[in-house]
């Protein structure tokens, strides 16, 4: 009794492995296009974008601007407290006038030769130093006014109201209203196959399901030592949704063929072997290696199945 129930158990273990053993997995040769790519990574930037900063050490007073915000060239954007500069300006001013009222008389004076060419030269001298010296007080006086040098978009504030700001801080980040451009890092091993005007297929976990398409514009000539990375610089459609910052992974094609063999290329084996329905091993020519696809240059037809 025993032993029929072991041979029970054993039939019935051996039944089990019979049909839960894993089935391979196959794929047939089809044609299709065959694409070698560089991998980088970057962000999404402005084609042009400039930081503003004030010119003088004052208290922000006023934000007419902030983030998102789109300008045109001369809206002003933010005020720093100018009574300081209002006083120095009045006080320029008036010292303009008496030099200028002083220089007009002693010409007058100088035309009937009542005065020596020396008092008229000092004067002289007086006066345009007095017109200078406004000429300086009044730029001063507009610096407490920042405002927009070009048409763009505010993509970033950093400053509030009461702010004790100098030239060294950054009030606005400001773009260009150009199309925005990617910039990815390239390993100095792959950068010789980029060249310019190459497809870039572009994917942003923002837009997870889409493909964006550009274009590479410029390759930087000089690489980076440390990272062993060169910048290159991709163009945008336009429209493009993606924004400034975003993070880009981009696949640039390298090189590209229509209508070839094409194989998952998990299914290559050591050597560049592929396993044939008959569980045969057969050695192939390997042309374009994908991550997904790769191109058989001799070795399989079209149609053949292998299994995995």
């Amino acid at each position: 009794m025993r032993y029929k129930i072991l041979a029970v158990i054993l039939i019935i273990i051996t039944l089990g492995a019979i049909l839960f053993r894993k089935s391979p997995e196959t794929a047939t040769v089809f044609r299709g296009e065959a694409i070698r790519a560089v991998y980088a990574t970057g962000t999404v930037e402005p084609t042009i974008m400039v930081y503003l900063s004030p010119k003088i050490t004052a208290k922000l007073v006023e934000l007419l601007a902030d983030e998102g915000s789109r300008v045109k060239k001369g809206d002003l954007l933010a005020r720093l407290d100018d009574s300081q500069e209002k006083a120095n300006l009045l006080e320029q001013e008036a010292k303009e006038i008496l030099a200028a009222q002083e220089y007009r008389r002693i010409k007058a004076l100088r035309d009937k030769n009542a005065v020596s060419l020396d008092v008229y030269d000092k004067a002289h001298s007086q006066f345009l130093s007095a017109q200078a010296l406004l000429k300086a007080t009044k730029a001063r006086f507009e610096y407490t006014q920042i405002v927009a040098p070009s048409d763009g978009l505010i993509i970033r504030r950093d400053g509030e109201v009461g702010d004790l700001l100098t030239p060294q801080d950054k009030l606005f980040w400001m773009a260009s209203d150009e199309t925005p451009r990617v910039t990815v890092e390239v390993d100095e091993e792959d950068i010789s196959e980029i060249k310019i005007g190459q497809d870039v297929l572009l994917r942003s976990d923002a837009f997870a399901s889409q493909i964006f398409k550009g274009s590479v514009n410029t390759i930087t000539p000089k690489g980076d030592p440390i990272a062993r990375s060169f910048r290159v610089r991709v163009n945008l459609p336009n429209q493009t949704p993606l924004k400034f910052g975003m993070t880009i992974e981009a696949n640039i094609i390298t090189e590209k063929k229509l209508n070839t063999l094409l194989i998952p290329t998990s299914f290559l084996l050591e050597n560049d072997n592929v396993r044939l329905e008959n569980n045969k091993l057969k050695k192939v020519a390997v042309g374009i290696r994908g991550t997904e696809y790769s191109e058989i240059l001799d070795g399989l037809s079209e149609n053949d199945l292998i299994i995995k």
